[in-house]
């Protein structure tokens, strides 16, 4: 069933916060169910290459996440034929969002579940974060969490399985903030502490602070470096 459109706008509000406002950016989300049978046309060629290069499985999430980053280029200002709207970077891996040129908002970050796709945009590197809310990031706790960092968590009135995801969609946002492997992303980040809304870090020596909003049962994380 499709989200209400007022649900979908208070997780948008609790995410964006003034960080992303500061930062003239923006956000889009849409659920992968809510995708026509037409959706597909509104690729480009290269778009439409990387799809069917995709495992049957992966190509919902992979053309969400276009259409997601396509919505955002256009309440940012991106005019022309949708198709024209190229969300592949030159490497062919990482989303762009095609913004006018001149625009601020020249970093983009994309991610999905199983349910949810989601963009963003902003004028400095940023990443995001969507995973189903649960018990599944407790059993690779130890691959990307320090043990000061697992005490610290243990500590947290959310409980653990809640700290741990929102500590593993932090450094999953740094990973793309940074343009980094995962396992890199985790040595250079620190959480400092961990908050139903927000998780604290040192990134590279500076603190950060990402913000994390829940809708119906997934969890999303945001991060502007």
């Amino acid at each position: 069933m499709e989200m209400a459109v007022e649900a979908i706008e208070k997780l948008i509000e609790e995410l964006k916060l003034e960080t992303l406002e500061r930062a003239c950016g923006g956000l889009e989300l849409l659920e992968l169910d809510s995708l026509t049978p037409f959706a597909g046309q509104a690729l480009s060629g290269r778009e439409r290459a990387r799809l069917e290069s995709l495992g049957e499985r992966r190509q919902r999430s992979f053309l969400g996440s276009r259409i997601a980053l396509k919505r955002l280029a256009r309440a940012l200002g991106a005019r022309g034929e949708v198709r024209e709207l190229e969300t592949l970077a030159a490497g062919g891996i990482r989303p762009r969002c095609p913004v006018p040129v001149g625009h601020p908002a020249r970093f983009a970050t994309a991610a999905h579940d199983a349910r949810f796709a989601v963009a963003a945009a902003a004028s400095r590197p940023l990443g995001i974060d969507v995973e189903p809310e649960g018990e599944r990031a407790l059993r690779v706790e130890r691959l990307f969490l320090s043990p000061d960092e697992r005490t610290r968590i243990a500590a947290s009135p959310l409980g653990r399985p809640a700290a741990t995801l929102r500590a593993w969609c932090l450094k999953e946002s740094a990973a793309k903030a940074l343009d980094v492997p995962l396992s890199e992303a985790s040595r250079r980040t620190r959480l400092i502490r961990v908050e139903a809304g927000s998780c604290l870090a040192q990134i590279d020596g500076q603190e950060r602070r990402a913000s994390c909003a829940s809708l119906d049962g997934h969890l999303f994380c945001l991060l502007v470096l």
